[in-house]
């Protein structure tokens, strides 16, 4: 399972890549929160779109202070979160 922001690109590829994983969207901090609580995704990716997110920062906070996911990859506009094992 995995929770990100940009659904439809994200699930595009990964069947690419043959890997065939579920893909939860969330728009804000508290539907990340519910999402991450409901689901526990093994992956989240937090993106800042070109146009901006405000809740961006918000985001990453709030992914840096759990401590159950650790920062495992980062471009530039892109964060990849992994849960811990």
């Amino acid at each position: 399972m995995l929770v990100s922001q940009n659904k439809p690109s994200l699930v595009y590829y990964l069947e690419d890549a043959g890997k065939n994983t579920g893909v939860e969207q969330f728009d804000s901090v508290q539907e990340l929160e519910w999402k991450l609580n409901k689901y526990s995704p093994r992956w989240v990716v937090v993106r800042n779109f070109p146009n901006g997110f405000e809740d961006y920062e918000n985001m990453i906070a709030y992914m840096n202070g759990r401590g159950d996911y650790t920062l495992e990859r980062e471009w530039e506009y892109l964060l990849l979160f992994k849960r811990r094992e």
